[in-house]
């Protein structure tokens, strides 16, 4: 296990830039997720990473020695990829086993690393089986454990869980954090699905455009999302981002004319900006009037749509009673929850 710094990397492609200077610390043993959108570096960084790309700029520290310069073999670092990657003429056993014969590691502790991968994967009976006759989860466990029993400094996954249907990715969710809990190496974890991001990592990295946008707890991206962007990619549902102004009295109101929702929340008066509040803080009963738009039951819960003084808001309330389409109702929420932002989408106020 290693700790890995990356040290303003930057990369370009003919000229045109896809990577600018990230910086990121990784302590040993973390798990660490990068989340954003198709194009924003993530996977180009994870294969700088895993040395199939070069850095144009920066370098890239892993155990403390600067691995820039070293081809991916010498560099100790196993990934992970979406398709598995599997030799579909070899059985489990020799597909675990093959990188250990080509590094020429002796036959008994090449069986020894293989038997101990296939039983913390639960792969013991399977070892005689080609990929062929195992299932999507199987084989993802099993490219899996071909990384395992490299004991690499760094484990890289490339949206391992993509190819998965829903119920097959919670399922390879839980696996993957027993894994990392029973062999703590260190991670980096790329992802377009923001709950794998969630349930998985330690820390988490917001990527756009080729930019670090932030970096922190999944509790702290939750509670404390740096800008707009964060905010809109943070959560699901997604949160409410509500047009709003600053009066001259000081009070953050929607914009038209709506209701005041909290006081001195970091608007200079007459300024223009956006409140957020995430819909499962948002409370039907007292408050304000909306008009329920549309329900969306979910089982234990139910999506409610309103429109509120025009704008539309998004509350999740409990599935047992929600109210009905056309339904006018109260509308409130605790003013600490409320994030605000300035017109230039960064963050303000007190929290």
């Amino acid at each position: 296990m290693a700790a890995l710094t990356i040290d303003r990397v930057g990369k370009s492609f003919g000229g045109l830039p896809v990577l600018s200077a990230i910086e990121l610390d990784v302590a040993d043993g973390e798990f660490v997720a990068l989340v954003g959108p198709s194009g924003c570096g993530k996977s180009t960084l994870l294969r700088i990473l895993a040395g199939l790309d070069d850095a144009t700029r920066g370098a890239i520290t892993l155990g403390g020695r600067v691995i820039n310069h070293l081809s991916p073999r010498e560099r100790n670092v196993a990934m992970v990829f979406q398709g598995y990657a599997l030799y579909p003429h070899m059985s489990v056993r020799d597909n675990l086993g093959f990188n250990l014969r080509l590094a020429g590691r002796p036959k008994a502790e090449i069986a020894e690393r293989v038997g101990r991968a296939a039983a913390l994967l639960e792969l013991t009976p399977l070892l005689d089986r080609r990929p062929a006759q195992l299932s999507g989860g199987q084989r993802q466990r099993v490219a899996m454990g071909r990384a395992i029993v490299r004991k690499p400094d760094l484990f890289l996954f490339d949206e391992p869980l993509s190819n998965l249907d829903a119920q097959l990715r919670v399922q390879m969710r839980v696996e993957i954090k027993a894994l990392h809990q029973a062999v703590p190496t260190t991670s980096i974890y790329v992802t377009h699905d923001q709950i794998e991001a969630m349930t998985l990592a330690d820390r988490i990295v917001v990527m756009r455009g080729g930019r670090v946008e932030q970096v922190g707890t999944p509790a702290e991206l939750y509670a404390r999302p740096a800008n707009l962007f964060v905010a809109r990619f943070i959560g699901s549902p997604s949160m409410n981002l509500l047009p709003a102004q600053a009066d001259e009295a000081g009070q953050t109101r929607l914009a038209g004319g709506g209701p005041a929702l909290a006081l001195a929340l970091g608007l200079m008066a007459g300024a223009r900006g956006v409140v957020g509040v995430r819909p499962e803080h948002v409370r039907l009963g007292e408050g304000e009037r909306a008009t329920v738009r549309m329900v969306e039951p979910t089982g234990a819960q139910a999506h409610v749509h309103l429109d509120l003084s025009g704008q539309r808001l998004l509350a999740v309330v409990e599935g047992d009673r929600p109210p009905r389409a056309g339904e006018e109702v109260g509308v409130s929420w605790d003013p600490a929850r409320v994030h605000v932002f300035d017109n230039e989408g960064r963050r303000v106020g007190r929290r």
